[in-house]
């Protein structure tokens, strides 16, 4: 019984993890590529591959430095409130099932935070962020600055992004 919940939670991580990837890489590729027009203007004037990479880099820092702490906050919180409602739950069903029996309802569900495991997500959540702003860069560089000035490259033929979007819609509903 106890494997089936190791099982559950390795899953129950992969999905997350997964659709977390999912989520930022298509956040990251939307992104650059509503900038594509900018990106060829500032190498039109002179900026360099290693200058375009540093400031993708510096945005991605930004997104991570203020979406990771922000994330596990409003994490914490959601959880916290959760358990807040299953323990008015659990002491309104004891109270109403066993009012004829003496029952101790001072049962209650706690949560435990581990400092190791949210450093732990964090530095997992900025690798990923990390990760998922390499790749569309990569595509940035890799257009001609005339093209990037017509805007003519089309991000709808990704069949990632597609792919992506429809994972991402899966999992939310």
């Amino acid at each position: 019984f106890q494997k089936f919940y190791i099982l559950f939670g390795v899953a129950s991580i992969l999905i997350v993890a997964i659709s977390g990837i999912v989520v930022i890489y298509t956040s990251f590729k939307i992104t650059f590529s509503e900038r594509i027009k900018e990106s060829g203007m500032l190498s039109s004037i002179g900026m360099d591959k290693s200058q375009r990479k540093d400031m993708i880099r510096k945005e991605a820092n930004i997104v991570g430095f203020i979406g990771i702490p922000l994330g596990i906050l409003l994490g914490l919180s959601l959880s916290r409130f959760i358990i807040y409602i299953l323990n008015r739950l659990v002491i309104e069903t004891i109270d109403h099932r066993f009012s004829i029996i003496t029952f101790d309802s001072s049962i209650e569900i706690c949560m435990k935070v581990s400092l190791l495991a949210l450093l732990l997500s964090a530095v997992i959540v900025y690798i990923i962020t990390f990760i998922s702003s390499v790749l569309p860069m990569k595509k940035l560089n890799k257009i001609s600055v005339i093209n990037a000035m017509k805007n003519v490259y089309k991000t709808n033929k990704d069949t990632f992004i597609q792919i992506s979007i429809l994972l991402s819609n899966v999992i939310i509903e």
